[in-house]
């Protein structure tokens, strides 16, 4: 019997230590996953909706919808910013509607545009084409993998579309609540959706979540050391650790003054810069 008591409670005091430990490790995650303000932009980039850094121009393309998220205007545009928060050349991309998610592959730059894809010439700043999606409600994100296949987020169609040779279109996957930020690594595309961060094996499309947490739309999205960096529309952006499954709220906007769209991370730089949509800009942050 005593034998027996003992065995008690040496399991008792492991299972004890064994959630010290995690409570130690969710504190330490806490205190260091923060955003430090840095520095913001003029607030003439209108309605900025997506942030994606260019490494090879080292410059960041910020896509500004000037309207409404689904007016065929002709007001949208493209700016260049550099790594300070400066300007370079403000219209350097026009005739879009209400361009959106932005994505590179050698030298051309991908921007849906609600129901279209403009592809662009980076080196001439001129658009080459647009391709038509049938049957698309709300273009979204986008992400390229190596071989230059256009992976393309519909979120009011709650689908992901895939663009082959500039011209091809296909559902690629669907049922997908809000499906809205994406981004590649290896053999692996994540989604961000409605309240879960999923992932999808690029050759046989097995899904499965990666994270849950309450949130209309997962918008930006961006891999970091240990997670995810992901932000919102409604103005907030967490670190997802994926290491002791636990979601942190790094900023909290208020809704009536500041979006936070689909941001950029700068690993090499520890950058995040959040486009903040109705008010016209984006900030850059410190990522600790």
């Amino acid at each position: 019997m005593k034998k027996a008591f003992a065995f008690i409670l040496l399991i008792a005091s492991i299972l004890s230590a064994c959630k010290n430990v995690q409570k130690a490790q969710q504190a330490n995650h806490k205190k260091l996953h923060k955003l430090s303000y840095i520095t913001q932009t003029p607030d003439s980039l209108l309605t900025s909706e997506s942030v994606y850094f260019d490494k090879n121009k080292n410059t960041l393309y910020v896509s500004c919808i000037n309207g409404k998220p689904l007016d065929k205007d002709s007001n949208g545009y493209i700016s260049q910013v550099d790594l300070n928060g400066k300007i370079i050349k403000l219209h350097w991309i026009d005739g879009l509607n209400a361009p959106k998610g932005m994505g590179v592959y050698k030298n051309k730059l991908y921007v849906t545009d609600i129901d279209r894809i403009a592809i662009i010439d980076k080196n001439q700043g001129k658009i080459i084409k647009f391709v038509n999606v049938q049957g698309a409600k709300f273009l979204n994100d986008i992400a390229i993998d190596s071989s230059g296949n256009v992976y393309i987020t519909d979120s009011n169609n709650n689908l992901v579309y895939l663009l082959q040779n500039d011209s091809t279109i296909t559902v690629w996957l669907d049922s997908l609540p809000a499906a809205n930020g994406l981004f590649i690594k290896g053999d692996t595309l994540f989604i961000g959706t409605r309240d879960h961060l999923m992932a999808a094996n690029l050759n046989t499309k097995e899904l499965k979540t990666v994270a849950s947490y309450k949130t209309p739309m997962i918008d930006g999205l961006q891999p970091a050391a240990g997670g995810f960096i992901t932000s919102d529309w409604f103005g907030k952006v967490y670190f997802v650790d994926t290491q002791v499954d636990t979601v942190y709220p790094m900023l909290n906007f208020p809704q009536q003054t500041k979006n936070a769209a689909d941001l950029a991370y700068i690993p090499e730089k520890n950058l995040v810069i959040v486009p903040t949509f109705f008010d016209n800009r984006v900030i850059f942050y410190k990522f600790q």
